[in-house]
């Protein structure tokens, strides 16, 4: 696609390749020259800037990251609109990337988890660039336990580093001047635009995090951004030209308590079941249904309960159980489920030694149970 100032494609799944015509962003010349002493500074502040940007005469080139799945299924299209993409996220093709501590980013862990829009489990064994791989491919094959079917763009394709002087939109407004970036605000609102129209139809919900973001896809009937509307959920509107599209404001995902906290508010997000999967041994099965013996099954729960409290809750007392293994691993009554876990319960063993893996008593209940009687 293209437009006065900005074109852009997708050359995959995820990056966007980006021109801006630098005559068109700055037809005053006094504005380029100030650009221009800005530009090398800009370059340096973040160490992946160079493998993203590229000069070439009167075109400015650089990658640019949008996530929006070609599948499609029955849950309604979410598309969650960010601010500007961090350059070393660019780098490694993923929104808001692993980095070399394989840490996920608060935007995943302390977002969008706690108010129940998307779950991501990962593997922390992985390498980074596996980690960011997988997230990736889950995302695009809407492999993820969500009540959405989630899309991912920015609204201004321009990268810079995550934080500092340069960071942000803040840092783009800095290098470009306020009117250069007014400018390519309408260019980049048209990409928008068009991605929410083909991803959005015909029941879809969008979600800006950032000022400039909210202020330019707002309808014009919308309020204007406040910080302290958008911390109490009350920038509530329609998308510009799709006004059968609900936009909600949120606060940026700096402030990752209160932006969750809204996010679940303003989406009226259900608590999201998790689901482990429990497997039964020998005598235990005669607690359990007919369909439930002899078989792993799931279990649904919510909040963080005990596997000894589920256990009683399925219906078998915690007294008949002498090992418990998830996820191949023993563990105590109080150790708390995860989604996804597998766990197997055993009875008394009668002729395994199993005293160097139990963790549920300090001698087998074969022998306790004998010493009773």
């Amino acid at each position: 696609m293209s437009g006065a100032i900005l074109s852009y494609r997708q050359i995959d799944p995820v990056k966007l390749r980006c021109e801006i015509d630098l005559k068109k962003l700055f037809p005053d010349k006094n504005e380029r020259k100030i650009f221009e002493k800005k530009w090398e500074a800009f370059l340096e502040s973040d160490s992946c800037n160079r493998d993203i940007f590229k000069r070439e005469g009167d075109r400015l080139k650089y990658k640019s990251e949008q996530l929006i799945p070609a599948k499609v299924d029955n849950r309604p299209p979410l598309l969650l609109v960010l601010g500007n993409p961090a350059s070393h996220s660019v780098k490694e093709g993923m929104f808001f990337s692993f980095e070399g501590d394989k840490k996920e980013h608060r935007f995943w862990k302390r977002i969008l988890k706690p108010a129940g829009v998307l779950d991501l489990p990962f593997d922390s064994n992985q390498s980074v660039t596996k980690l960011n791989k997988q997230r990736r491919e889950a995302l695009f094959d809407l492999e993820y336990n969500s009540p959405f079917r989630i899309g991912l763009c920015v609204f201004i394709t321009m990268p810079s580093a995550p934080g500092g002087k340069w960071g942000g939109i803040a840092g783009i407004q800095k290098l470009l001047g306020i009117r250069a970036l007014r400018r390519l605000e309408q260019a980049e609102t048209e990409r928008v635009l068009d991605c929410a129209n083909k991803f959005l139809t015909p029941n879809g919900i969008a979600v800006a995090f950032q000022k400039n973001a909210w202020n330019t896809l707002r309808s014009s009937k919308d309020p204007e951004y406040k910080l302290s509307l958008a911390k109490d959920g009350k920038l509530k509107g329609r998308l510009k030209e799709m006004t059968n599209v609900p936009l909600f404001g949120v606060s940026p995902t700096r402030l990752s308590g209160p932006c969750s906290k809204m996010l679940r508010q303003l989406l009226k997000v259900p608590e999201v079941s998790n689901i482990a999967w429990f497997r039964f041994y020998e005598e235990l099965n005669d607690f359990l249904p007919a369909d439930k013996r002899k078989i792993a099954f799931p279990y649904k729960f919510s909040g963080s309960p005990s596997v000894k409290d589920v256990i009683e809750a399925i219906g078998v007392p915690h007294t008949e159980v002498d090992l418990i293994l998830i996820n191949g691993n023993s563990v105590k009554f109080d150790h708390i489920l995860s989604h996804g876990d597998h766990i197997s319960v055993y009875p008394v063993f009668e002729t395994l030694d199993i005293s160097n893996v139990t963790r549920l008593r300090p001698k087998p209940l074969r022998k306790r149970l004998a010493q009773t009687e």
